[in-house]
Order: C-alpha cells, then structure tokens, then sequence
C-alpha cells in the first residue's frame, strides 16, 4: 500500500527541492541521494530582537519552555526524571511551561502533566501556562535564565530562534535542525544527551554569569 501513497523521488518530479534545515537535508540526501538546498525558516517580522536584554542579574533562577502541548515536546520528561534532579543541585529553581492546549490530545497531555507535578509535589517549582498571549511569553523570558528544549529531532525550532531575539541562552537536545543549524553544535548554546548533561549545562547558566552572557546572543538570529 505504501507505493500508492509515498512520494515519489522529489529531485525527479520537482524544479526546486529545498529544505528548511541541513538536519532535514542530510536525511533527504539518505532517502534519496540529493542534496536539497537549504532555506531557514524566517522569524516572524512581528517578533523583536532585542538589542540590549536584561541581564544576568536581573533575572530569577528560572528555566522557561515554549511550545505546544504534545507528547514530542517530552514536558513529561522534564517534569518526571529532570526537575527532580535538578531541585538537588538548584534548590529554588523555577520552570516555567508555557503552551497550546487547542486541541483535546494537547488538552488530554497537559493534564497528565498537571497530575505529575501534584504526584511529586513540584507545584513549588513547576508551573504550566496554557494558551498564554506574547506578552505573556516575553515577559517570562525576559525574567528566566535558560530557554530548554527538550524535542529531540526537531526539524527547526520557531520557538527557539524567538526566545534567542530576547537574549535568552538555549539549552537543547543534540540533534536535528535546532543543533545543527540555529545552535551551530555548540558555537550559540548549549546541548546535551541525557539528563545528567542537561543538568550540567543549566546549573552553569544559572550560577555563572560569565558563562551565561556568552550564549546570550540575540545578534545571533539577525539572519533568520
């Protein structure tokens, strides 16, 4: 069945193949022996970068995720095996979620993740913010340390490059578009495998200044 819904070759039925990451195009290369040109996702014209963000001092020891409400952002992860940890080495760090619930799966996932923060008594640390304006948003990042994100093998990111506009240091998953193209693997934030790396590369964010004004860089998405 599949022969009769699969796409057929690209490079051979198209004039133009692009693709919006060179994590997305290394995996078309695989599929199909091309290479596609790559053409990064742009920042919306109504999302401002912020020339000269607050800084380190002026902020809380606090850890900020955007992105709807669905099982591949991995907030049950967060939430469950993380922040535990983490509370050990950051007692008084707090996270911040912030996400679409517009449909009844994003709404059915939030309130697992409701029940998981009462289950292990993180309502103290943690809290979700459903459906929250912009302003909202920015508000929180320009208040919090560390942008996370935890999707692993995201294509691109939107939300990653936004949260950079606002000065605010990424912390990802080594993988996909989000490392490869926006972070660079390394050079503009910080990455990890597990959690114990995860940990590792907020705890230096949040306790050192120096570090954390290094990969506070909003000049960084200038180009997208």
């Amino acid at each position: 069945m599949m022969k009769l819904v699969i796409r057929k070759n690209p490079f051979e039925s198209a004039d133009l193949v692009l693709s919006n990451s060179a994590w997305t195009a290394k995996v078309v290369e695989s599929l199909y022996g091309n290479f596609p040109i790559v053409l990064n996702p742009p920042l919306s014209p109504n999302v401002d970068i912020i020339k000269s963000p607050k800084h380190f001092e002026e902020r809380k020891n606090q850890i900020v995720m955007v992105g709807r409400f669905s099982e591949e952002k991995r907030y049950h992860w967060i939430v469950e095996s993380l922040m535990p940890k983490l509370l050990k080495e950051l007692p008084d760090v707090k996270l911040k979620i912030i996400g679409g619930i517009g449909t009844k799966t994003s709404k059915a996932y939030f309130d697992v993740i409701q029940k998981s923060i009462k289950r292990l008594n993180l309502k103290e640390n943690v809290q979700l913010l459903p459906n929250a304006p912009r302003s909202v948003i920015n508000e929180e990042q320009d208040s919090s340390k560390v942008f996370l994100h935890a999707m692993i093998n995201e294509h691109w990111g939107i939300a990653v490059t936004e949260a950079m506009a606002r000065g605010l240091p990424v912390v990802a998953h080594k993988s996909g578009g989000t490392w490869s193209d926006i972070l660079q693997e390394g050079r503009y934030g910080k990455g990890y495998q597990d959690e114990d790396e995860a940990i590792k590369a907020i705890v230096s964010l949040i306790s050192d200044s120096k570090e954390w004004s290094k990969f506070s860089v909003p000049e960084r998405v200038e180009e997208f």
